[in-house]
């Protein structure tokens, strides 16, 4: 579908999906209500194919922004994944 054209996309899959669309990972549902409808829906399935031929995947898993502080960091990973652990409180010390 990309004839031949390396391509490298780039992008956060913990971030908000887009409005009123459907994300390229997620299957798309059918709805006909409309003429408008059904062709956001043939452009999302056309989207959703190009995707699924993507056959190489690299995540990157280092965090180099919050080096400086590891704790600050793992927590903000956990409330990123929705897997908060820690409580922290501003008066403590």
């Amino acid at each position: 579908p990309f004839d031949g054209v390396i391509l490298v996309f780039s992008g956060d899959f913990f971030q908000l999906p887009p409005v009123q669309q459907t994300p390229l990972y997620m299957p798309v549902v059918s709805n006909f209500r409309s003429k408008k409808s059904n062709e956001r829906q043939y452009l999302a399935r056309l989207g959703r194919l190009s995707w699924k031929q993507i056959d190489t995947v690299i995540e990157l898993t280092e965090q180099n922004r919050m080096k400086a502080d590891l704790q600050y960091a793992e927590a903000v990973l956990h409330v990123r994944k929705r897997q908060c652990r820690y409580y922290y409180s501003i008066h403590e010390s």
